[in-house]
C-alpha cells in the first residue's frame, strides 16, 4: 500500500492523543483488518474478532511506531498475529481477576453483514473452500476494498499474479453459483459499531469522559455495547480480561461516578447484568470495590440490591466480605435482604461472623517467609530476599495467588514495578486493587521509546528501595526489557526491607515448556497446570515445576519431596484429575492443597483459609503416611 500523506497526519494526531484521528484511523482500515484476517485463515467466525483484537493493540501501542506512514504493513501484522494467536493458545476456564469461562460472542460476524445472502452459511462454505492464495486475493479486494496493485504490493507478488488469481478465483465462485462483488457488502464499515465497541472500552479504561460522550451523542446505541474479547484478545488490546461485561458495569469498576452518569443518564439500564460465568451487576462491581457513592447512585436510580452474582452472592454478601461496612445501611435502606443465602447456605450475618474469626496468622519460621498458602509453603517456601521466578501463567490464577501472598503479608507494602505489556496495564492493576481489597503501590512503565522506558523503570526502581519499610516485590517482565529487569534484581535482593522479589515472566499468547529448576540467580519458582485451573483446583500450582533452591529444614524438604512423587504418580493415572475412583490418599492431599483466599470471598463464597507452617507439615506428613499403607 502506498504512502499517504493524509494517513501520516492522521496517526500522528492519533499518536498525540487525538480521539477522532483515532476513530478515523479504525474507519479507514476496518474492512482492511478483517480482509486479512479472512486471508489468512479462512475462519469467517473469527475474522471480525481478531480484527478487533488487532485494533485494541494498535491502540495500546501506537506510540512505539516510529514511522506513522508505516502504519498499514505495521497494523497488518497485527492482524495476522491476532490470528494466529487464536490457533495457538489453549483457553482454560480460569478465576476472576484472571478470567471466567469464556462465552462465544453472538455479536454478527462478517458473513452476517450480507444484505441479501439467503444461505450464509452456504456463502462461508464456499470462500472458505477457496485455495489460500486465491483466498487472499479476493477477501482483500472485494471485502478490503484494496485495488490489485495494493494487493499485490500487500502479498508481494505482480499486478498480473494478483489478478490472474483473481480471475481463477472468480471462476470458481461463478461455478458455485455465487457473484464476488456480493462480497463488498460484507465489509464491516457497514456499521459503525464495529469500530465503536473498541473505542467505548478504551475510552472507559482511560477516563476519557469527552471521548464517551461525543461517541454517545453520535451513535446512542452504544450505551449497550459490549465487550466480546478473551485472554489472548487482551494481551494484545491493552484492556482488562472481559467476560461480556456491558459498558455500565466496565465504568461502576473504575470509580468514575460520572462516567456512570453518563451511560445511566443516556439509558444503560442499571438492572443489567454480564453475560458471563459470574452474572455481575453494575450495583454489584461498585460493591466490591467499595464504590460509595457509586452504590448510592445506583440505587437510586433504581438498581435491584438483590440481585446475586458469583454463587449467590449479594451487594450485601460482599459488602460484608469485603469489610466494606459504610455500604451495609444503604443497601439495607434499599430493600436489601439479610436473609438472603449464598450457594452454600451463608447470610450476610453468616459473613459476618466469619469476620468476625480472623485466619491464622503465618508465624516466621526461621528465615523463611511464611505465607498460610499450603502448596507455596511447601514446595516453594520463600526465604528472605529470595528472588522467586514465576513462568507465564495468565489465566491459570497466578495474579490471584500473587495478591493472595501480598495480602497474608500485610503489613508489608506490596509493590510492583515494570512494563506494561498487554492486559497489565496500570489501569488495569489499579481496577484489580480495588476489587481484592489489595493495597499496593504500582510503578509499571507505559509504552514508548525503549530508552524513556528504560529510565523510567530505573526511578521506580529507585523509588521502591527508598520506601523505608518492608516490602514485597513483583517485578513485571515485558518483551524486549528482561535485560533491565536482571540489572535490578542484585540490588532489590540485596535490600534488608525486601522480604522477596516474585519476577513475573510476559504471557505472550502460549504457555512454554518450563525447566524443573528455575533461571541462574533465582531461589526458585512457582509454576501453574493448567489440569488444576481446568479443575478448579485452586491455586493451580503444578508441584513438578515448583521449586526451592534451599529449604527451612530437612524434614521440610523430604516431605515436600514425597508429596511431590505422589502427586505425580497420581497424574499419571489419572491425568485429567477427574477423580472418578474412590477417595485415595493422593486424591485427599490434592484436595488438600487447594485451598480459597480471603481476597476471592465474593467470586468463590467460601471463606479464606490459611495454615500455620507446623500444621501444614504434620498434615501432609500424616497423607503421605496413608498413602504408604
Amino acid at each position: 500500500m502506498k504512502s499517504d500523506p493524509a494517513l501520516t497526519a492522521i496517526v500522528r494526531a492519533a499518536q498525540a492523543g487525538d480521539p477522532i484521528a483515532w476513530s478515523e484511523l479504525v474507519g479507514r482500515f476496518q474492512d482492511f483488518a478483517v480482509a486479512v484476517a479472512v486471508a489468512q485463515s479462512g475462519d469467517w467466525d473469527h475474522a471480525r474478532d481478531a480484527a478487533q483484537e488487532a485494533f485494541g493493540s494498535a491502540f495500546r501501542h501506537l506510540d512505539a511506531l516510529a514511522e506513522p506512514h508505516a502504519f498499514p504493513a505495521w497494523f497488518a501484522t497485527l492482524v495476522r498475529t491476532a490470528c494466529n494467536r487464536r490457533t495457538r493458545v489453549r483457553r482454560v476456564s480460569a478465576a476472576s481477576l484472571d478470567g471466567v469461562d469464556v462465552v462465544d460472542p453472538a455479536q454478527p460476524d462478517p458473513a452476517t453483514l450480507v444484505a441479501d445472502a439467503a444461505d450464509r452459511a452456504h456463502l462461508r462454505a464456499i470462500v472458505d473452500a477457496l485455495p489460500e492464495a486465491e483466498r487472499a486475493v479476493i477477501a482483500l479486494h472485494y471485502l478490503g476494498g484494496l485495488s490489485y496493485p495494493e494487493v499485490a504490493a500487500f502479498l508481494d507478488i505482480g499486478v498480473s499474479a494478483a489478478k490472474k488469481r483473481a480471475f481463477t478465483a472468480r471462476r470458481r465462485l461463478e461455478e458455485m453459483l455465487m457473484d464476488p462483488a456480493t462480497l463488498a457488502s460484507a465489509r464491516p464499515s457497514r456499521t459503525e459499531q464495529f469500530r465503536d465497541s473498541v473505542l467505548v472500552f478504551c475510552a472507559i479504561r482511560d477516563h476519557d469522559l469527552a471521548t464517551l460522550t461525543r461517541m454517545l451523542d453520535r451513535d446512542p446505541e452504544l450505551v449497550n455495547a459490549t465487550e466480546d474479547w478473551s485472554v489472548d484478545e487482551a494481551l494484545a488490546s491493552g484492556l482488562i480480561y472481559a467476560g461480556r461485561a456491558s459498558a455500565l458495569i466496565r465504568a461502576a469498576q473504575t470509580g468514575d461516578l460520572e462516567m456512570v452518569r453518563l451511560f445511566v443518564e443516556r439509558g444503560a439500564p442499571v438492572a443489567d447484568v454480564c453475560d458471563c460465568a459470574g452474572a455481575e451487576s453494575p450495583l454489584w462491581v461498585a460493591t466490591v470495590a467499595g464504590h460509595a457513592d457509586i452504590v448510592e447512585y445506583l440505587l437510586a436510580a433504581g438498581a435491584d440490591p438483590n440481585v446475586a452474582a458469583f454463587n449467590g452472592a449479594t451487594p450485601l454478601h460482599t459488602a460484608v466480605q469485603r469489610e466494606h461496612h459504610h455500604l451495609v445501611p444503604a443497601l439495607l435502606a434499599a430493600g436489601a435482604d439479610p436473609e438472603r443465602a449464598d450457594a452454600f447456605g451463608r447470610t450476610a450475618n453468616d459473613w459476618r461472623a466469619v469476620r468476625a474469626v480472623e485466619p491464622a496468622t503465618p508465624e516466621p519460621a526461621g528465615e523463611m517467609v511464611t505465607t498460610g498458602i499450603r502448596a507455596l509453603d511447601l514446595f516453594a517456601p520463600i526465604s528472605r530476599g529470595d528472588l522467586m521466578f514465576w513462568p507465564p501463567a495468565y489465566g491459570l490464577g497466578q495474579t490471584v495467588l500473587l495478591y493472595a501472598v501480598a495480602h497474608a503479608l500485610h503489613p508489608a507494602e506490596f509493590w510492583i514495578v515494570g512494563f506494561e505489556h498487554g492486559p497489565y496495564s496500570q489501569n488495569g492493576y489499579e481496577h484489580e486493587f480495588a476489587e481484592t481489597g489489595v493495597r499496593a503501590s504500582c510503578r509499571l512503565v507505559p509504552a514508548g521509546d525503549a530508552g524513556t522506558r528504560r529510565a523510567a523503570f530505573g526511578r521506580a526502581v529507585e523509588e521502591c528501595l527508598a520506601a523505608p519499610r518492608p516490602k514485597f516485590v513483583q517485578c513485571l517482565v515485558a518483551p524486549g526489557h528482561a535485560h533491565d529487569v536482571t540489572l535490578a534484581l542484585p540490588a532489590l535482593a540485596r535490600d534488608p526491607e525486601i522480604l522477596a522479589t516474585v519476577v513475573v515472566e510476559p504471557f505472550t499468547g502460549t504457555y512454554p515448556e518450563i525447566a524443573a529448576e528455575p533461571p541462574d540467580g533465582y531461589s526458585g519458582q512457582v509454576g501453574f497446570d493448567v489440569t488444576r485451573a481446568l479443575r478448579n483446583l485452586w491455586p493451580a500450582v503444578d508441584p513438578t515445576t515448583t521449586m526451592t533452591r534451599h529449604w527451612p529444614s530437612e524434614r521440610h524438604r523430604e516431605i515436600a519431596t514425597a508429596a511431590r512423587d505422589v502427586l505425580a504418580d497420581y497424574k499419571e493415572s489419572d491425568p485429567d484429575l477427574d477423580f472418578a475412583e474412590a477417595k485415595s490418599p493422593a486424591q485427599k492431599l490434592l484436595r488438600y492443597l487447594a485451598q480459597p483466599f480471603r481476597i476471592t470471598e465474593p467470586f468463590s463464597s467460601r471463606p479464606g483459609e490459611s495454615t500455620p507452617y507446623e500444621e501444614l507439615l504434620d498434615t501432609v506428613e500424616s497423607l503421605l503416611s496413608a498413602s504408604r499403607k
